[in-house]
């Protein structure tokens, strides 16, 4: 059949307009954030990562989630960082003093630090960055806040003039990212700023792009003043659940676990996987952790510490040690302190405080105690308090933790025993933790990382017992707020311990917490693409040291344990006195490293597929101009 003229003609613009559109089509893609990630994804340059649930906000003074930590300590900067050894060493500044009575403290900041954006880092962003913390007084930031009477900046140097000497401020300014003044000081509602669209730091990696509910995606800084990041980029990769994260790491699929570790019921499967598999690893750690069931003491009847005593006796904590745990997890301490406290030289953990020394399980006497309240059991055999309150609540958990999930229900059958209704909720983790600081919960099984015992005064003192703060038990006692305030004016070791430990006991005494354990925790790496994983019983290996450390390797996997990076002079954060300070660039192991595979670059392909239709395009305008002239 042969076409018209005019036919003819009408074909030919259809094909040119088709193909234009297309063209157009392809470019949207080409350029689309999501488009990029998913070839990123499958990349071997990008070192891949999993998260326990989607970031709540990338705002660094309103961090709240150990996964938003993970990401925005790649992203920004902070003037001390933890070392591998648990001290605190000096980051940003290459030269710290404190005076001799250690109220004030004077940082040199280092010249060539630069912003993500190309602006230099200085003195006057991190002035700024504490004023703008003083000024608004967030709640999560306390410990920065509240000691610092003034900040003011002469040249290159910051100085902080505290009301008193602060034994913990360095461990609290590891908490503190630092911000560019910039951006920031257009920021006129930073409790509600969600910084998700760019975020600008100073860090190792630079944000690149983020999906809702599945990844983010960081690039490495080629202009980081400690030196760039011998991988091309990270990718936090969002999973469910340990379990999936475990599962994933197996596969290949991600190269380690982070901030889900090995669940507890596969740990002995994992054991064989790795003697089976020299690709894979174990690591574990005892981290500063506390694992524990919240409420509010202000509400009745938690409020009766008579009910709360019940509630302890009819918990097996031992039982969920062995049961759920395997073993791998202390007993929880009723002074709330981490056990691994009293590893460390300062010994600062009161021992003889467990649980289950106290209040051992007893659910005969659970009985008598709730007896002689008077809560009697109604006809289903929940019992009612002379007021008629119904003894039945929520206890919700995160959905990510089945450790978590079983201890729920192992509460719930011996609450069960004692009259005491206890419904499950299993909830994702944002939510869980949105509930937690909105105050929208009855009973939550949470858990908190403590770096120093004065991270104690986020979760005990009254001034955190407000709408998003860590004090979730609205617990207010003056005795325990003035011994809080006094250990963190103390600088002296042996005083500061004794404080402590009197701390510990009348906590131990009021009971706003029920504590259940402290996790000994195994994670799942990699170690076939990559090498320099920096291990430390207190660290899990996919940390801030491993991802600037790490490099490619193509020699026969082995795990890597290469010391933390640290600096000439190790500062102890208790002393009153300091010298100047340099620290060490990091260092990172001398392994073998090649460039990464050579793979067919996702532009060429692209350039093809343009090329191509572009040449249909050209020969479709000849043939027309042809048809034309004739």
């Amino acid at each position: 059949m042969i076409m018209g003229n005019r036919s003819y003609k009408k074909f030919l613009r259809y094909i040119i307009l088709s193909s234009l559109i297309y063209l157009v089509m392809l470019s949207c893609v080409i350029l689309s954030p999501s488009f990029i990630i998913s070839e990123a994804q499958v990349s071997r340059d990008y070192v891949i990562v999993s998260l326990r649930s989607d970031l709540l906000t990338m705002n660094p003074f309103m961090q709240s989630l150990i996964d938003e930590f993970s990401v925005m300590e790649l992203v920004y900067d902070t003037l001390y960082r933890q070392a591998l050894n648990g001290s605190f060493i000096p980051w940003l500044p290459d030269q710290v003093e404190i005076s001799e009575n250690g109220t004030l403290w004077r940082f040199h900041i280092r010249g060539n630090v630069y912003w993500h954006d190309g602006k230099p880092l200085t003195a006057e962003d991190v002035e700024f960055t504490l004023n703008y913390t003083v000024k608004y007084r967030f709640p999560t930031r306390s410990n920065v806040w509240e000691p610092i009477e003034r900040v003011w900046r002469e040249g290159d140097n910051v100085y902080v003039k505290l009301k008193y000497p602060y034994a913990a401020f360095s461990a609290a300014l590891a908490s503190l990212f630092i911000v560019p003044k910039h951006i920031w000081e257009n920021i006129t509602d930073p409790m509600t700023f969600s910084n998700f669209d760019n975020p600008i730091g100073s860090g190792p990696f630079i944000w690149e792009s983020r999906k809702a509910g599945d990844y983010v995606q960081l690039k490495a800084n080629p202009n980081y003043w400690a030196g760039p990041p011998k991988v091309k980029g990270v990718i936090f990769k969002i999973y469910g659940s340990s379990d999936a994260a475990y599962t994933a790491t197996v596969n290949g699929e991600i190269d380690a676990m982070n901030n889900l570790f090995i669940p507890p019921l596969l740990l002995s499967k994992a054991l064989d996987q790795v003697k089976a598999n020299p690709a894979l690893q174990i690591h574990f750690r005892r981290p500063v952790y506390f694992q524990y069931l919240t409420f509010s003491v202000e509400k009745y009847p938690f409020s009766i510490k008579e009910f709360r005593e019940a509630m302890l006796y009819a918990i097996n904590v031992t039982d969920i040690v062995e049961r759920v745990y395997l073993g791998y997890a202390d007993p929880g301490s009723l002074g709330t302190l981490p056990p691994v406290f009293g590893d460390m030289p300062e010994k600062w953990y009161r021992p003889g405080l467990e649980k289950e020394k106290i209040y051992p399980f007893n659910l005969t006497k659970a009985n008598e105690i709730l007896d002689s309240l008077g809560f009697k059991r109604g006809p289903d055999g929940v019992r009612v308090t002379p007021n008629g309150t119904r003894l039945e609540y929520e206890l919700l958990v995160s959905s990510i933790y089945p450790d978590r999930i079983r201890i729920a229900e192992m509460i719930r059958d011996w609450f069960a025993q004692v009259g005491i209704k206890i419904n499950v909720a299993t909830l994702d983790h944002r939510t869980v933790v949105s509930k937690l600081l909105n105050r929208e919960f009855q009973m939550v099984i949470i858990g908190i990382w403590l770096s120093d015992p004065d991270d104690w005064f986020l979760l005990l003192h009254s001034s955190s017992a407000v709408k998003g703060g860590f004090n979730t038990a609205d617990y207010k006692n003056p005795a325990v707020d003035k011994l809080l305030e006094e250990q963190r004016k103390t600088v002296d070791v042996e005083t500061r311990r004794k404080i402590l430990w009197e701390l510990q006991e009348k906590v131990a005494q009021d009971i706003p917490y029920i504590p259940l354990v402290h996790i000994r925790e195994g994670y799942l790496y990699r170690v076939d693409k990559v090498s320099g994983w920096q291990l430390s019983q207190l660290f899990q290996p996919a940390n801030f040291w491993s991802f600037i450390s790490l490099q490619y390797v193509t020699a026969t996997p082995t795990a890597t344990t290469t010391p933390s990076p640290t600096p000439t002079t190790t500062p102890t954060p208790a002393s009153p006195t300091q010298p100047f300070e340099t620290p060490a660039s990091p260092t990172t192991p001398s392994a073998q490293i090649t460039t990464p595979p050579p793979e067919l670059e996702f532009n060429v392909i692209v350039g093809t597929i343009v090329a191509i239709i572009a040449i249909i395009v050209v020969i479709a305008v000849i043939i027309f101009l042809r048809r034309k002239r004739t």
